[in-house]
């Protein structure tokens, strides 16, 4: 039993000291949501989100995005001027990166894909964020078309179990509610 402990110890120990070298885990859920951009009964375009975890990029961790625009009309859909924000549960703006990479339009019965991050603002680190309930604020047309999804942060529990062998994380189930404009 000693042993047991001992082992369970040093793997809390292990697990400690990795976490604090790599940058924060920040699960969000839900991981995709889509919306249908319309006027009236016409759809403008198809708008899908997935979140994609946290990256490094110059030393600093962000969070990253990717977002496919999908345009089934005849005509091309324009995305510029485009906006992109993302807010955390104070309200606060992270500083948006990549923002170079979103396609002035999307062609007729096409789609575009493009990647977007999102870091701690000058001064703090992604650590120190209220990433409880986060908020992508995407504007499309100078602002005629958005769309707001919001994603929650959630965290998985790890138990001890002796009767099943050790260590494991219990399933869990994460519901979402997409709105659309």
């Amino acid at each position: 039993m000693l042993a047991r402990t001992l082992h369970a110890l040093a793997l809390l120990t292990l697990a400690g000291v990795a976490a604090c070298a790599s940058p924060p885990d920040v699960r969000l859920a839900p991981a995709l949501q889509d919306a249908e951009l319309r006027e009236g009964d016409v759809m403008a375009a198809r708008v899908v989100v997935a979140y994609l975890g946290v990256y490094e990029r110059d030393g600093a961790p962000e969070l990253g995005f990717r977002v496919r625009v999908e345009n089934p009309r005849n005509e091309p859909f324009a995305l510029a001027p485009a906006q992109v924000e993302l807010l955390d549960a104070a309200l606060l703006p992270l500083t948006p990166l990549g923002l170079e990479q979103i396609p002035r339009e999307v062609p007729p019965h096409g789609d575009v894909t493009f990647d977007v991050g999102f870091a701690a603002p000058r001064g703090t680190e992604l650590a120190q964020l209220d990433l409880g309930l986060v908020s992508l604020r995407l504007r499309f047309q100078n602002g005629r078309w958005s769309w707001n999804p919001t994603l929650r942060r959630y965290e998985v529990g790890y138990a001890y179990a002796p009767y099943y062998g050790g260590w494991y994380a219990p399933y869990s189930v994460h519901a979402g509610v997409v709105l659309h404009p």
